[in-house]
């Protein structure tokens, strides 16, 4: 005959482990600083998609292609630019911050052309490859692409500079 035997006792784990509170409040806090720089880099702040000036959105679309067209947004953070992907809004590009505020952003293809000051900034794929200069010495408030040809208003609206840019 078997004999039936207890359950054995089965020890109660705790479900959610203890929280454990630092000794020294100022090591935290140095790290936290440390840390805070890199969190808080113009492109990776949270929310920080644009400021008040125009984002600029181009279209491109292939002869015969089956897909609709790619769609690009450029935006401004202050004084670097955010390049879009408008599909998936996925971040493709981020120019280094220049001198002065952006003032005004364009495309011309791959480029991306960026007001800062008294200069006009030429970009491709993230990187300053051209600058042109404010004669006058006066800052500029907006910039067109009409062609070939570059057109930068100043800020007082007194004067349009034109650069030939074709390469």
């Amino acid at each position: 005959m078997a004999t039936l035997k207890e359950p054995e006792t089965i020890e109660d784990r705790p479900r959610k482990r203890i929280r454990t509170f630092p000794k020294h409040k100022s090591t935290k806090s140095t790290q936290k600083s440390s840390n805070e720089a890199r969190l808080f880099a113009p492109f990776r702040a949270l929310g920080l998609i644009t400021n008040h000036i125009p984002l600029y959105l181009q279209t491109r679309s292939q002869k015969g292609a089956t897909e609709g067209p790619r769609v690009h947004i450029l935006t401004c953070l202050g004084r670097s630019w955010a390049l879009w992907e408008g599909g998936k809004m996925g971040l493709l590009f981020v120019g280094p911050e220049a001198e002065h505020q952006l003032s005004c952003l364009v495309m011309e293809g791959d480029a991306v052309w960026a007001a800062s000051g008294t200069h006009v900034i030429k970009y491709l794929r993230g990187k300053e490859v051209a600058r042109a200069t404010n004669p006058l010495g006066t800052f500029l408030s907006s910039i067109v692409m009409f062609g070939s040809q570059l057109l930068a208003l100043t800020e007082d609206g007194g004067r349009m500079l034109v650069w030939d840019v074709s390469d």
